[in-house]
């Protein structure tokens, strides 16, 4: 299957999801030498690329490993882990963050998403549901409104409670991002389209 994840630059460390036994999936490389600075956790390697967030004044790099989403330190200490099982291991849209303290993820492979709420070094789960399943591309937020791919049916839902606003097929499983309140939305087979972003 290749390697799809990209590398997070934060401040000096050069942090890669590349899987591993022995404490050593998750590493952080010095981004001008290449260096090892840490190196921690043990788990399959992921897709997705990870996210760095503060909540509560407390910097933390957030990592959609291939079984779980994972919060580490900038020093490498794990924080918290929150166990997400999808098959194959295909976990590949990012997290996303909801500020001020809360994470969305998601995955194909009928898993669907959560929304989970971080609380000093633990999580807690808001919500789970099969009502938004990304497959390949990450979802958008805009407000308490998220816009993605439910495999192949393009959506929008409530963050905060999972649920649906509205749903449209004919994209197939399409990618997005978020411009001046619009969508700009790219089909499987190539069709541009531009969708106001609203509920």
């Amino acid at each position: 299957w290749g390697t799809s994840t990209q590398p997070l630059v934060e401040k000096d460390l050069l942090i890669v999801d590349v899987g591993g036994d022995s404490g050593q999936s998750i590493m952080a490389f010095h981004k001008k030498n290449g260096s090892v600075v840490w190196k921690t956790h043990t788990d399959k390697q992921g897709y997705s690329t990870p996210i760095a967030v503060t909540v509560n004044g407390v910097r933390q790099i957030l990592v959609f490993t291939g079984t779980t989403l994972v919060s580490v330190s900038p020093q490498g200490n794990v924080l918290w882990k929150y166990p997400w099982r999808t098959s194959y291991d295909a976990n590949i849209a990012s997290p996303i963050f909801v500020a001020p303290d809360k994470v969305f993820i998601s995955s194909s492979y009928d898993v669907g998403a959560a929304l989970v709420q971080i609380k000093g070094n633990s999580v807690q789960e808001i919500w789970k549901s099969r009502i938004m399943k990304n497959h390949f591309n990450s979802s958008v937020i805009d407000g308490n409104n998220l816009y993605g791919f439910d495999d192949a049916t393009l959506k929008c839902i409530d963050v905060l409670t999972g649920a649906e606003k509205w749903k449209q097929s004919g994209f197939g499983k399409g990618s997005l991002i978020l411009a001046d309140g619009h969508l700009i939305v790219l089909s499987e087979r190539g069709k541009l389209a531009l969708v106001e972003a609203t509920p």
